[in-house]
């Protein structure tokens, strides 16, 4: 198992720290173990002492904690699902293309998207998990189709395969 270290949470924003103009507009800059913020999270959400580990169902909907934490529903309502992985066809102009469709994360998540042809051999997908949404002509040039929840990530016509994402597993001190 690998560990998540640390997660960087910010008071404002980023932009007010590197602008030379607004120097002193930062509040908060600290550093949280992961494993703190997840605690904080099951203790916010009333998950109990037997219910708080990350690889429990409290719900028992078939997603771990970790899962629900990772993708914001909630782990004491069963009817509560993490958005999904879909694939759509494009509509960034590649004519035959497709695009994976994969929630966004939350900042303080890490996780890659694994790619398989048979659901046991797993590869890493050469695509970077975001934890914004791009707006074509803004942040990125070309054509981007980001949803709300979900990134766009570009297939080619021929890739066919089963996709998931691999979070970095939480490891609580004891």
């Amino acid at each position: 198992m690998s560990e998540m270290t640390s997660a960087w949470y910010l008071g404002r924003s980023v932009v007010d720290a590197i602008d030379p103009d607004l120097q002193g507009w930062v509040d908060d800059l600290s550093v949280i173990p992961v494993s703190d913020h997840y605690l904080e999270w099951a203790k916010a959400k009333g998950l109990t002492a037997e219910q708080h580990g990350p690889a429990v169902d409290a719900d028992g909907d078939g997603e771990s904690n970790q899962v629900e934490y990772a993708l914001g529903s909630d782990p004491l309502d069963a009817t509560s699902k993490p958005p999904v992985i879909t694939i759509q066809p494009s509509l960034s102009g590649n004519l035959g293309g497709r695009s994976v469709m994969v929630p966004f994360l939350p900042p303080h998540v890490s996780g890659k998207l694994e790619s398989s042809v048979d659901l046991v051999s797993w590869q890493d997908y050469p695509a970077t998990l975001r934890h914004f949404r791009i707006i074509p002509g803004v942040l990125w040039p070309g054509q981007i189709t980001d949803t709300q929840t979900h990134q766009a990530i570009p297939l080619g016509p021929l890739d066919t395969a089963y996709y998931r994402i691999q979070f970095e597993d939480i490891v609580l001190e004891e």
